[in-house]
């Protein structure tokens, strides 16, 4: 009879066990699913704050302090928009689809350019120094190195010392000759 019910409690216990498992899972499921939906839908109306400051920002439409304000909504659509692209990455890992790398020989410098002007156009008070040395091409994902770039320089910008400026220095092999003639 002990025996009995020792295998009944320990059958329960299982059964409750997995079902709780199951729950969490589903639950993580939802979770997961509604932040993507999330993501996916807040574009659109961010893309209508963009046109619409884009449009603002047309010579002749706003002066003055106005103007200020238009450049800190188009500073703010692309931080969002920074945001947006994270959340939809976070939920598409935990979703088991992964984050798509696609890696092309492309200009690691460009994708320092562009990470330096996006973090400085949202921190204009942040003193950012870019250099550039050597031959920078590399096999990388633009998107997937702009993105890490991005959230390096922003970790340095909200962690770092205020009063000390930020440097993102990218140093490749020295541009041979011949490589200078064929550009």
């Amino acid at each position: 009879m002990l025996a009995e019910m020792t295998r009944f409690n320990e059958a329960v216990d299982q059964a409750l066990s997995e079902s709780v498992t199951r729950y969490s899972d589903e639950l993580g499921r939802s979770r997961n699913t509604f932040l993507a939906i999330l993501g996916h839908d807040l574009r659109s109306p961010l893309t209508v704050i963009a046109m619409s400051a884009y449009r603002l920002a047309t010579p002749g439409k706003v002066a003055g302090p106005e103007l200020e304000y238009v450049a800190r909504i188009r500073q703010s659509v692309l931080s969002m928009n920074l945001m947006i692209r994270d959340l939809l990455e976070y939920t598409r890992t935990r979703l088991g689809k992964g984050i798509p790398v696609r890696p092309i020989l492309f200009d690691v410098g460009l994708a320092c350019e562009r990470a330096h002007d996006e973090v400085q156009a949202g921190h204009p008070g942040c003193e950012i120094d870019l250099e550039l040395v050597g031959d920078l091409r590399a096999e990388i994902d633009p998107a997937r190195f702009a993105q890490v770039l991005s959230n390096l320089l922003n970790n340095a910008v909200q962690y770092g010392a205020p009063d000390r400026p930020i440097t993102l220095c990218a140093r490749g092999e020295p541009v041979s000759r011949a490589h200078r003639v064929a550009s």
